[in-house]
């Protein structure tokens, strides 16, 4: 199997750069393996409903053996068919930021397809800020935890972008228990810097996730049970 050149592993990337800048860090993670042997998959958010995201932009120039792109809202020429796993190039839809159900299952069938065909996979989810916009925070701290042990599974290299200045600190904190690592993209870093902030607290943790339902506080950090998972993520 192809050596990694970088580890498996999940990181939440602070994002401060604009719209307009190309993340060195963001680029870094996902060049996983050689191109011959690397699959990258960007989950994107178009704030224009007729922007149209285009292969090319994506990756910095790179040409990985397989490349692939989910848009997520009701975007322009978006359609409901499945694409070819097989291909160099797919692309594939989902309409709702709401629907974290079928973007999660989306995301774990382009990954399950490309480690089957012995890929090594880097995964760009951009942003977190857009899923909290249409989502409770613990139906989205839910979806990660079940999504990040997921692909995980099948060895992806994962980061999933925060805009500061759309998620509060708090909220960032809790969610950095589901992740590795947090790193910070800034205008003209040159190092990956370590999150220099302290870990969510319990009180924090139960803050966002809430309750169960059942009177109990959830486990912030405890394995997504069978029912979990075949509510956020079905096989």
């Amino acid at each position: 199997m192809t050596e990694r050149t970088v580890p498996e592993k999940a990181v939440l990337l602070v994002d401060e750069t604009h719209d307009d800048e190309d993340g060195e860090h963001c680029d870094g993670l996902m060049n996983v393996a050689p191109a011959s042997d690397r699959a990258e998959l960007f989950v994107t958010f178009p704030a224009d409903p007729t922007e149209r995201v285009g292969f090319t932009a994506l990756g910095m120039g790179r040409q990985p053996a397989k490349r692939g792109v989910v848009v997520v809202g009701n975007t322009v020429g978006a359609h409901a068919g499945d694409p070819d796993y097989t291909d160099p190039l797919a692309e594939a839809h989902v309409t709702s930021t709401a629907d974290l159900r079928g973007l999660g299952q989306r995301i774990s069938e382009f990954c399950q397809a490309w480690h089957d065909q012995g890929h090594q996979i880097g995964v760009c989810i951009d942003g977190l800020g857009d899923l909290l916009a249409a989502n409770d925070d613990e139906d989205v701290f839910q979806f990660f935890h079940v999504l990040t042990n997921r692909l995980a599974a099948v060895g992806a290299t994962t980061h999933v972008h925060v805009d500061p200045d759309r998620v509060p600190q708090r909220t960032r904190l809790t969610f950095e228990q589901l992740f590795d690592e947090t790193t910070h993209e800034e205008v003209e870093l040159d190092a990956l810097v370590p999150s220099g902030s302290d870990r969510a607290s319990d009180a924090d943790v139960a803050d966002a996730v809430g309750d169960d339902g059942t009177g109990h506080e959830r486990e912030a950090t405890s394995e997504a049970s069978d029912d979990d998972i075949a509510d956020a993520l079905p096989d």
